[in-house]
């Protein structure tokens, strides 16, 4: 017995397949020896040897016990690596801390006999690879009286010591399969199904949930025997939520589904399937064909685990990007803000159902990151006119094709298959949306507006001009001139003791002679467009007759300007008036006209 321990141990540090391969020959081929010394040794010494024996078997079993945990999730992260290597680096260390709830109910009928060891074996390992914190429920389904949950786990979470409970309890009374012609015979799906609903009610159960059901799902109890009518399965089914429903992953394992025996009409998967969702049923012809499917239903639930959190995120991440579309000039643009995710880095839109004026792309848009804006096209409107004008275009929906680009979209997809999960449902990579097109005004002339704003702006500085010319432009119609003869002296000459005075009223082309020679001048009153600005509105003094005239500044005595006959210039504007004094000369007379 010692040799054969260490033998072991050897083993433990040498490798993994070696183990694997001798354990199970070792432990069987021990227990039938000691079960021997056990049977024919009565002696005192035979009783130590016993003693020790159990020891040493004890022991055995628990390195092998403990192998098997150390090995089992070592074995499924470095598949979940293998296959989603991707994933696992962005989940791999949250994988832990994802907790579920595992709820097991297992037939113990008789007809399962068949399936109890492997049954055990495999629950074992489950439990050993599976980490602390997640949750256990444990239901055993016989006779109406005695289907329950086995020991206290209705929801119970994983720890050293509730393990160790849980091993204990697989191998005790309470959860051995019966015999045929056990008072405690039978399968009572309906109070199964019951204790399920219980336990998944339990206050602190985990959102992420697994229920396997290991039976032929045929019901029998003392009371109703195979009419399975006689039970109110209609009370059960309003007792989960659409959405826990569908959140729940369900697996039923078909034990002998294949037993001609099976009462047809006793069959209760149709009422499971309404209680609790479609279950996912998987045929189990034989024990070895049970022992596969456990052998990989750790790194499913790993799988199932990581799609939880995967579409989790996936949907925080499509709840905020919350596409927009606005138009700027004549583009149409999409706009996109989004939380950072390494799930999705790019986004490609087409449009599917174009508006009126409205050119979209004519190629698809390629992948453009978060963040940045996409043009879909172009606002148009092919019927327009030479006439300035705006085409106006209220609120409308647009409706486009949204495409996401994932680096590990395929890796996605597998685990959704692994997961049995619908993949547009769970993670859409690819969906349409109907957008509203904001509302906008459209330039409807082949002008553009620039040149339009141009003339009307020349427009309308004419017009105010003319405006101003025509009837704000004030000009005095009459003037009145007063000409005073003086000697040579500077005196004024009076006649009969008065003053002469030469009064001249002078209008619009007004003219005034001088006394005494002949000389003509004329004064005109001008009005100009204020466009044109080489010509000044004011009055003009004009030499019709004499020989030439001097128009001389009042107060500086600097000579403005010197006129000959038919030359005219100009004098003040109507709003300035200044004094001038006109000086004329001829035959060695000079006179001055002065202007006030």
């Amino acid at each position: 017995m010692e040799a054969i321990l260490k033998w072991h141990i050897r083993t433990k540090c040498h490798g993994k397949a070696k183990l694997a391969s001798k354990q199970n020959y070792t432990v069987k081929h021990i227990a039938p020896s000691l079960a021997k010394s056990y049977t024919y040794n009565r002696n005192e010494s035979t009783i130590i040897m016993k003693k020790q024996s159990t020891k040493y078997l004890l022991l055995l079993l628990f390195l092998i016990s403990g192998w098997n945990h150390l090995e089992a999730k070592p074995e499924a992260q470095e598949t979940m690596l293998q296959e989603y290597p991707q994933l696992m680096e962005i989940y791999g260390k949250k994988l832990e801390a994802q907790h579920a709830h595992y709820i097991f109910a297992v037939d113990i009928s008789s007809s399962m006999q068949p399936y109890e060891s492997v049954v055990k074996k495999n629950f074992k390992a489950f439990i050993a690879a599976i980490p602390d914190g997640d949750q256990i429920t444990l239901i055993r389904m016989a006779r109406e009286d005695y289907t329950d949950f086995v020991g206290l786990f209705k929801c119970i979470t994983l720890t050293p010591e509730t393990r160790k409970s849980l091993i204990n309890v697989l191998d005790s009374p309470q959860f051995t399969f019966l015999k045929d012609g056990n008072p405690q015979n039978g399968s009572d799906g309906y109070t199964m199904s019951q204790k399920i609903l219980e336990s998944l009610n339990t206050v602190g159960s985990a959102e992420l949930t697994f229920i396997y059901l290991f039976t032929d799902f045929e019901y029998w109890t003392s009371k109703h025997h195979y009419n399975k009518k006689r039970e109110n399965w209609d009370k059960l089914e309003s007792l989960l939520s659409e959405d826990r429903k569908i959140s729940l992953c369900k697996y039923g394992l078909e034990l002998n589904f294949n037993d001609p025996r099976l009462k047809q009409q006793a069959i209760f998967k149709d009422e499971l399937d309404k209680i609790f969702g479609k279950i996912d049923y998987q045929a189990v012809s034989s024990a070895e064909v049970l022992s596969q499917w456990f052998a990989h239903t750790i790194s499913n639930v790993m799988a199932t685990k990581m799609s939880s959190m995967v579409q989790k995120d996936w949907t925080s991440f499509r709840d905020s990007l919350n596409p927009t579309i606005k138009i700027e000039g004549n583009k149409v643009l999409l706009q996109s803000r989004t939380l950072s995710t390494p799930l999705a880095t790019g986004l490609k839109a087409t449009v599917e159902s174009p508006v009126k004026w409205f050119q979209p792309e004519a190629n698809a848009t390629t992948y453009q990151p978060f963040g940045t804006e996409i043009e879909l096209g172009t606002v148009n409107n092919t019927e327009r006119s030479i006439w300035p004008g705006f085409l106006k275009q209220e609120k409308t929906d647009i409706r486009l094709k949204l495409s996401l680009d994932s680096p590990i979209e395929e890796e996605i997809k597998k685990l959704l298959t692994i997961s049995r999960e619908d993949q547009d449902k769970a993670i859409g990579f690819t969906y349409e949306a109907t957008l509203e097109m904001p509302a906008y005004r459209l330039w409807n002339s082949y002008i553009p507006l620039w040149i339009w704003v141009t003339v009307a702006c020349i427009l309308s500085i004419i017009v105010n001009y003319i405006h101003k010319t025509v009837l704000l432009l004030k000009v005095k119609s009459l003037w009145i001139l007063k000409v005073i003869e003086k000697n040579t002296e500077g005196k004024t000459r009076r006649m009969n003791g008065d003053t002469e005075k030469l009064p001249y009223s002078i209008g619009r082309n007004g003219t005034l002679t001088v006394r005494g020679a002949n000389w003509l001048l004329v004064i005109r009153s001008q009005k100009h467009n204020p466009l044109l600005f080489w010509k000044k509105s004011g009055f003009y003094l004009t030499l019709e007759e004499g020989t030439f005239a001097e128009v001389v500044d009042a107060y500086t005595q600097e000579v403005k300007n010197t006129l000959s006959v038919g030359n005219e210039t100009f004098l003040f504007s109507h709003r300035k008036p200044e004094a001038f004094t006109i000086r004329l000369s001829g035959n060695g007379m000079k006179y001055n006209v002065e202007l006030n």
